[in-house]
């Protein structure tokens, strides 16, 4: 996967999202501006936005709303827990 300007692979982190019946292991790709790839197994499923108050907005790609739930929360105790690092 080639990096892109602006993302941050050093800052990356997983989540397992669940889904009925499966569970997802997802590669988020924090971008500087609050912009997030979500990878699972080197490909792009979509990509979210974060606002300051921590919530997910849908960007692109083939990301549901109980996966973008998720996602928020993840990210909200991804930040909150090492806030320190980012800022």
């Amino acid at each position: 996967m080639l990096q892109q300007l602006g993302f941050l692979p050093q800052r990356q982190f997983h989540v397992l999202i669940s889904l009925p019946g499966q569970e997802l292991n997802l590669t988020v790709l924090p971008h500087n501006d609050g912009h997030f790839k979500v990878i699972e197994h080197g490909d792009v499923l979509g990509e979210v936005d974060l606002t300051p108050d921590y919530k997910c907005v849908h960007r692109s790609g083939k990301l549901n709303n109980n996966i973008i739930k998720q996602l928020e929360q993840h990210i909200s105790d991804y930040y909150g827990r090492f806030k320190e690092l980012f800022g």
